[in-house]
């Protein structure tokens, strides 16, 4: 398509310009120079060729730009990479290899180490000497722990009582304090109840009389002496107070006797009082003994434990690890020794224990707790003995005299205030103001009535006598103050106490109990007598002893077998597969990588001159050049052409690599061919997708080596030197460096081949592959995709705006020729301001207008100067050679035989023709005149006849 486009191109433009220079040069002329330049070079059809030309243009250049952006410089370079990795991964496995069969030679020191082990790391002497003492201990009767254990467990047990009780008397004691010191305050007046009342009830009698004499004085004088002196005695201040302790102490009375709350007590402080004195007197004593004895028998037989415990551990740790039976025995001695020596470590020690415990025995009291338990029965004992019905009928004759005077004392207050008033003011008002507070229901002397009657009535009231003897005949005054006072202290004595016990077992007993319960419960478990234990560990010990002599000596022909078949394995991999990848590099390296730098610069070079071209055709298709345009088409098509050939060859390729890389592995099977021991190792790599596969397998079916093979006889051999010792004892880091060393250190071989094994299979050396394969089948069809991308629809913008541009171009062909042969823009701004027909360059009602257009819309050609001088405006003879009807013209004008007018134009004759440099119509080289198409002659104005002379009439005619 390109090619076709480009020899039409070429075609019409050869045509047209035939057509220009030969048969039709006049009327190709005229038309030119008859075009609007306004109407060729605007409009819409004229931008929106010219914008979609330019669009594409630039389309078609950032695809050229962005061709020579992603052209890869070193795309070769991307094949060495991953053939160097696969190389330097076969390189460090074959290297690895040869470390493995090195390696191999390091088991000989390591089974000279045996004996050594035998005679130098096991002490038999010690540890015999150890158990012995051991056994002694374990006899020893102050080291049964069941003693100690049981003194510290009754006495946390007595302890965690005692402090208990003490919180819990405590809280009895502070809850019960107000009830007994209500109770003792009310004591003393109870046991003067009846004279108490009955000086209450002449008192009260006597200040009624007053109050009977101040309201029958009608008004002053009135002396009120009598009356101050009646108030005073009634000194309720002093009487509600006391009468309020009575009422309170019947209360609390009535609540003991109920709820036996005294008893409850005294039997509380009576437990406590034997449990402390048990405590001071056995448990303390007791346990302080048990500690003691305890730890003067460990200080001497104890560091045995220790001892052999750690010879034994040293012994299992790092040399042969006992049998299940003897384990168990020393587990046991261990547990002893364990909880012993965290009972030793304990804050306080069990020895301060044992002295903080002689200490609290001597310091712990209760005080006055056994005096408080009597006084609490016997007060107990007095209250039970009164009957409720004298309890009750007391309290509510008191309670009515507590009712009474509470009634009073606000109004007695009032008459007081009123009194001592009076006595300052002594007048009828205030006289009538007094008598105001007491006559009247509910005031002063109503009041007093009423306390009088209560308080006589109390005196009176058998209730009340009986209970006052009740309190004087049970001593209840003087028990009453014995019990609040003695309750004070005991309650500071239980805080000491408490505190005492805090301070002297600061750690709770249990953290040692739970150390010597363990230890107890070991102890139990061992056999009559204890030291029977120590015998079986003895026995093992000598077994041990004798089991050490004996040497696995077999392993070194094994591991010359390994090394062997290794070292086979590791030579063809070099020879076969190493090799091979490295002469393909060193042949083939130099020449990829120089034609890699001849294709970028091909590269570039091809879009760098694609981009140059279309860059042409948009700046000459900016200003309007049509040389310039054409030319800048030609190169385009020549380009087109050129991307569209490469763009063929790339896809092309494009398909052959799909095909080529989609059947990489099947061709290279039948490069190597069946019967090719490599052959099973490549399909295993590049082709086989059955993961159950094993790289092992695939070496045998190659013949290299046989893994399972050689693994089997090493784990044979091993498994026979090791029969001896491991039979009933199990190795441990010493004898392990040794027999490990034959099993270990073959083991450890293992590993490392499967370590191999693993460096070798498909899922590490798969990816390496694929490293490899990526480069023709990603990196080169890639980088060839986006080529033939740049290469495709590039060719295929520029096509468009060539075939845009050839519109644009015909377009620019209506207007004259600019310059001698189109090279000069044809720019509108341009056109408009040079020497035009009148009217012509303008618009066509400006034209009319100013008379120059006529009426079939023809412009008339308008020269600005004169012609020059000496050449005569006239029809000659050799005008016939410029054109027929000229000629006739002149002839018909020189028949007349009378002088014409001179036409509107005349014509000069033939002269040297220029080409306008804005539009490139043919103009007169001197004046700039317009040439006339048909005569060739310049067409200039000539000015009008003058007007003939008017006619006038003869004289004659006028005068008659």
């Amino acid at each position: 398509m390109a090619v076709i486009t480009l020899l039409g191109f070429l075609l019409w433009r050869l045509f047209r310009r035939c057509c220009m220079c030969c048969c039709m040069r006049e009327s190709c002329a005229i038309n030119r120079a008859a075009s609007d330049p306004k109407k060729v070079l605007s409009g819409w059809g004229y931008w929106i060729s010219k914008i979609l030309i330019l669009l594409f243009a630039l389309a078609a250049f950032c695809f050229m730009i962005a061709g020579m952006a992603t052209a890869e410089k070193d795309l070769a370079v991307k094949i060495w990479e991953p053939l160097n990795r696969l190389t330097g991964y076969l390189s460090n496995t074959t290297n690895s290899m040869d470390a493995l069969i090195t390696s191999l030679d390091g088991v000989n020191p390591i089974l000279d180490n045996l004996t050594s082990i035998a005679n130098n790391d096991i002490n038999f002497a010690a540890i015999k000497s150890n158990l012995a003492d051991i056994s002694t201990f374990l006899d020893l009767s102050a080291a049964n722990p069941n003693t100690i254990d049981g003194a510290l467990r009754d006495l946390d047990t007595s302890v965690s009582s005692a402090r208990s009780q003490m919180a819990a008397l405590k809280s009895s004691m502070a809850a019960q304090q107000p009830n007994i010191t209500a109770f003792a305050n009310g004591m003393s007046p109870l046991s003067t109840a009846v004279s108490t009342f009955t000086d209450y009830s002449n008192k009260l009698t006597a200040l009624a009389a007053q109050f009977t004499t101040l309201t029958g004085t009608a008004s002053t004088p009135y002396n009120p002496t009598a009356l101050t002196n009646a108030m005073a005695a009634v000194n309720l201040t002093a009487w509600q107070p006391n009468v309020d302790a009575m009422v309170a102490a019947l209360d609390v009375w009535r609540y003991a006797k109920d709820t036996l709350a005294l008893s409850t007590l005294a039997n509380a402080a009576r437990d406590l009082n034997t449990l402390v004195g048990d405590i001071k007197n056995s448990k303390l004593p007791s346990a302080s003994n048990a500690i003691t004895n305890f730890l003067s028998a460990w200080s001497t037989y104890g560091p045995a434990f220790a001892a052999i415990i750690a010879r034994v551990d040293s012994v299992q740790a790092t040399v042969v690890r006992l049998d299940a039976g003897s384990t168990a025995a020393l587990d046991r001695l261990r547990t002893i020794n364990a909880n012993i020596t965290a009972l030793l470590a304990k804050s306080p020690t069990p020895a301060t224990l044992a002295t903080n415990l002689n200490s609290l025995s001597s310091e712990l009291s209760l005080g006055p707790i056994s005096s408080l338990v009597t006084d609490l029965t016997n007060m107990q004992n007095a209250i039970a003995n009164v009957p409720d019905a004298n309890i009750n009928g007391a309290r509510t004759a008191i309670a009515a005299v507590k009712t009474a005077l509470d009634a009073l004392a606000a109004k007695k207050d009032a008459t007081a205030v009123q009194l001592t008033t009076y006595t300052a003011a002594q007048n009828n008002l205030n006289l009538g103001n007094l008598k105001a507070t007491v006559s009247g229901a509910g005031l002063s002397a109503e009041l007093t009535n009423t306390a009088q009657a209560a308080a006589a009535a109390a005196a009176g009231n058998a209730n009340v006598v009986a209970l006052q003897a009740a309190v004087n005949s049970g001593g209840l005054v003087s028990t009453g103050n014995n019990i609040k006072n003695n309750l004070a202290t005991q309650l500071t004595t239980l805080d000491s106490a408490t505190a005492s016990l805090d301070s002297r077992i600061n750690t709770p007993l249990s953290a040692y109990t739970s150390l010597t319960s363990a230890v107890v419960d070991v102890y139990n478990a061992l056999p009559t007598p204890k030291s029977r234990e120590v015998a079986s560990v003895t026995s093992t010990v000598n077994d041990v002893e004798n089991q050490m002599v004996r040497t696995p000596t077999d392993v070194r022909a094994q591991v010359t077998n390994v090394q062997s078949s290794f070292g086979k394995g590791v030579n063809d991999l070099r020879s076969k597969v190493i090799r091979k990848v490295d002469d393909f590099q060193d042949k083939n390296q130099s020449k990829l990588n120089n034609a890699d730098k001849q294709r970028y610069v091909a590269t570039v070079v091809l879009f760098a001159i694609s981009a140059f071209f279309v860059l042409l055709l948009f700046l000459f298709v900016s200003i309007n050049c049509p040389w310039g345009i054409g030319a800048a088409i030609v190169l385009c098509l020549f380009m087109t052409i050129l991307l569209y050939l490469l763009s063929v060859l790339f896809a092309a390729g494009l398909v052959a690599a799909q095909d080529g890389c989609y059947y990489t592995e099947t061709v290279a099977l039948n490069a190597i061919g069946n019967t090719s021991n490599i052959q099973p190792i490549m399909r295993y790599y590049i082709l086989d997708a059955n993961t159950n596969v094993t790289v092992k397998s695939v070496l045998k079916t190659a013949k290299l080596v046989d893994v399972d093979s050689v693994t089997s006889k090493v784990t044979d051999q091993a498994k026979a030197i090791l029969t001896n010792i491991t039979a009933t004892y199990t190795p441990r880091p010493k004898l392990q460096n040794v027999l490990d060393g034959v099993t270990g250190f073959i083991n450890n071989t293992l590993a490392r081949i499967d370590d191999l094994l693993l460096m070798a299979s498909a899922q590490n050396v798969r990816p390496i592959y694929v490293e490899v394969k990526e480069f023709p089948c990603c990196d080169l069809a890639g980088n060839a995709s986006k080529t033939w991308v740049i290469l495709t629809f590039g060719g295929w913008l520029i096509m468009l705006a060539v075939q845009i541009s050839f519109g644009h171009l015909s377009r620019l062909d209506q207007l004259p020729q600019s310059g001698c042969c189109g090279c000069k823009p044809l720019l509108l701004r341009k056109l408009q301001a040079q020497v035009h027909p009148d009217g012509g360059l303008g618009d066509e009602e400006k034209g009319q207008a100013t008379g120059h257009v006529d009426a079939d819309g023809a412009v008339k050609a308008v020269v600005l100067s004169a012609p020059p001088a000496g050449q005569a405006m006239m029809m000659t003879g050799t005008m016939a050679g410029a054109g027929a009807g000229a000629g006739a013209g002149a002839e018909m004008a020189m028949m007349d035989g009378t002088p014409s007018a001179p036409p509107a134009y005349a014509t000069y004759p033939p002269a040297a023709v220029a080409t306008d440099p804005y539009t490139g119509a043919p103009v007169d080289a001197y004046t700039g005149a317009p040439i006339d198409p048909y005569t060739g002659m310049a067409v200039v104005p000539t000015p009008p006849p003058p007007p003939p002379p008017p006619v006038m009439p003869p004289p004659q005619q006028a005068a008659q």
